[in-house]
């Protein structure tokens, strides 16, 4: 929260520590919800479990790795990988015993690296920055995540009854106009906390899935639009606690 402090009174902190900013809280819980809702229901032809996203991860790391000029393990450019999970497809020569997808699989992993997009094309969240959240599975469950799905079952719809088969994009219009609790951190231009010598550093993970890092990148465009060139620096291979 220590931006919106920065954005809201900017009087009271000569310097705040802003780790992981989620200054987009009404579009970043229902894409979590989302990127659930896209594995279920289990069992289904393309759910991924747990040990498949390992898997998965360990592709990641093999196509985009080299990517980056240096091959030592780390994804160090992730949202310029050039990732096909195709190549996980099972085949004569690729047998579920060595590790493979079938095809309904490969298609929930291509949903999972898209962009979340409305019907005219229009971003409503971005994806995952590569080997995000596959790095760090602990919570790749049968069911959704349950952080975000208790940000719209009592924040948003106040509705212990929500039925998840019913999510769609309405909620993310639903969000963006209530914005319950004033979650947003999008008041972006921080001239007052600016010019009384207040100072604001970011710590921001690649590898997370709570926080994106990908839509961090959002956060820095809007910031540098209004205050001009700002420092920004990822962490590679950190993943999120």
């Amino acid at each position: 929260m220590g931006l919106k402090e920065a954005q809201n009174y900017p009087e009271d902190f000569d310097g705040i520590p802003a780790g992981a900013p989620g200054w987009w809280e009404t579009r970043l819980l229902p894409f979590l919800v989302r990127q659930d809702f896209l594995n279920l229901p289990s069992p289904a032809p393309g759910h991924l479990t747990a040990p498949m996203f390992l898997l998965l991860l360990q592709e990641m790391v093999t196509q985009c790795d080299p990517q980056d000029g240096v091959t030592d393990g780390i994804i160090m450019q992730p949202t310029s990988c050039n990732f096909s999970p195709e190549a996980l497809l099972c085949s004569p020569d690729r047998t579920k015993a060595s590790g493979c997808f079938k095809q309904p699989q490969i298609d929930t992993i291509n949903r999972l690296l898209n962009d979340w997009t409305d019907s005219k094309g229009n971003l409503i969240f971005p994806a995952l920055a590569m080997g995000s959240y596959f790095r760090n599975n602990s919570d790749v469950q049968d069911a959704l995540a349950h952080i975000a799905t208790t940000y719209i079952v009592n924040m948003l719809l106040n509705d212990t009854n929500w039925d998840w088969r019913t999510f769609n994009d309405s909620l993310v219009l639903l969000a963006d106009r209530i914005d319950p609790c004033n979650a947003n951190t999008d008041q972006f231009d921080m001239t007052p906390f600016k010019q009384r010598g207040g100072k604001s550093n970011s710590l921001s993970r690649i590898e997370r899935r709570v926080r994106s890092a990908t839509s961090e990148h959002l956060l820095l465009q809007q910031c540098r639009r209004v205050h001009g060139p700002i420092s920004f620096r990822l962490l590679p291979a950190v993943p999120h606690p």
